[in-house]
């Protein structure tokens, strides 16, 4: 899902995944926000490289 979303935002991918995160969080799927806050937390482990 991060190679994905890596090719079709670049680099505001991190971006797109924390706003994905929130949107669930406001719609109170406790799934879809863990499954959004594991794929930016993979985004920032390959930012720092």
């Amino acid at each position: 899902m991060a190679d994905q979303l890596i090719a079709e935002h670049g680099p505001r991918a991190a971006l797109r995944a924390y706003i994905e995160e929130d949107r669930a969080w406001r719609r109170c799927d406790v799934l879809q926000q863990g499954i959004w806050r594991r794929v930016r937390r993979e985004l920032q482990r390959r930012e720092a490289g």
